[in-house]
C-alpha cells in the first residue's frame, strides 16, 4: 500500500492500471483523456504511443515505476480498488466547474482515497479504514448546512408536483422553477429549497461485499445540493423522500449508514 499522498496525471494512473493487469476500471475513476481520435481511427497510433511514453515517464518521476515495472506499493493500492470489501464514491461539481469524483475503498485495515481534481490529476492518499465515510465527505467542497427542519414526503405527494431532478436535466446546476403547490406546508418548504440557485451538488454511492464476496451496490444514492443558503441532502427510502439541511457530520453519518 502507498505510505503517503501522491498526485499523478490521469494517464499515468491508467497506464499503471493496465500494466498491473487489472480488470475494468471503477466508474469513479473514468475521466476524459484528450487525444486525436481521428488519427487513431485512421490507424495512426503515434499519439497513443506518445501518451504511453509520457505516462511511464511521469510514473518514474514520482518513483512509482522503474525499468518498465510498476512499484509494488502502487500496484497493491490499485488492487485494493478491485478487491475492496467496502466502497464509497461520489460525483460532484461546483457551479460552472467540471465534474469531479472521489473514491474511498477499504479492505480490513487498508483504505485508500482517490480524488479526481479539476486539472485532471488523481490524488491517491492512504486513509484510516474506520474513517472511510469521513474521508469521502472531506473531499467534497465544504459548505455549511442549509436552514430549516427536515422534510419527509411520500412519493405520492411528490407525484402531484414533481420537481426536475438530476436525472431529468443531466446537471446538478439546473435551477428548478417555482411552481404552484397544494396547500401543504411541507411541499411548499421543499419547493422553496428547490427553487434556489445551485452553487454545487453531487451524488454519493456505496457498495459492500457480502459473506460470499458478491458486491451489493446501494439502491438509492444520496443526493446533495448546495445553494446560497447552504447544503441540503436528499435521501429516498421505501417510497419516502427525506430532505434535510446537511453539514459535514450529517452527510458523513448518512454515508456511513447507506445500505
Amino acid at each position: 500500500m502507498l505510505r503517503s499522498r501522491v498526485a499523478i496525471p490521469v494517464t499515468a494512473l491508467y497506464q499503471a492500471w493496465q500494466a498491473a493487469g487489472l480488470p475494468t476500471m471503477h466508474r469513479a475513476l473514468l475521466a476524459q483523456v484528450d487525444f486525436d481520435e481521428e488519427l487513431l481511427e485512421s490507424g495512426d497510433v503515434s499519439e497513443l504511443e506518445r501518451l504511453q511514453r509520457s505516462a511511464w515517464a511521469q510514473l518514474e518521476q514520482y518513483g512509482l515505476a522503474r525499468g518498465g515495472q510498476i512499484h509494488p506499493d502502487l500496484t497493491n493500492a490499485l488492487r485494493l480498488v478491485v478487491e475492496a470489501g467496502v466502497e464509497y464514491w461520489a460525483f460532484f461539481s461546483l457551479k460552472d466547474g467540471p465534474q469531479q469524483s472521489v473514491l474511498v475503498v477499504s479492505n480490513g485495515q487498508d483504505a485508500l482515497r482517490i480524488l479526481l481534481t479539476p486539472d485532471q490529476q488523481f490524488v491517491l492518499e492512504p486513509v484510516r479504514a474506520e474513517e472511510a465515510p469521513q474521508a469521502l465527505v472531506g473531499a467534497l467542497p465544504p459548505t455549511p448546512a442549509g436552514r430549516g427542519n427536515p422534510i419527509t414526503l411520500s412519493e405520492e405527494a411528490l407525484r402531484q408536483k414533481r420537481q426536475p431532478s438530476y436525472e431529468d436535466t443531466g446537471s446538478f446546476m439546473q435551477q428548478s422553477r417555482p411552481t404552484s403547490t397544494p396547500d401543504d406546508q411541507l411541499v411548499a418548504q421543499l419547493n422553496e429549497i428547490m427553487s434556489q440557485p445551485r452553487t454545487g451538488g453531487g451524488q454519493v454511492f456505496s457498495a459492500k461485499r457480502d459473506h460470499l464476496g458478491r458486491k451489493q451496490r446501494c439502491v438509492n444514492p444520496l443526493t446533495y445540493i448546495d445553494t446560497p443558503s447552504g447544503r441540503y441532502l436528499a435521501a429516498k427510502s421505501d417510497g419516502w423522500l427525506r430532505v434535510q439541511p446537511a453539514d459535514f457530520g450529517t452527510l458523513t453519518r448518512m454515508t456511513a449508514t447507506m445500505p
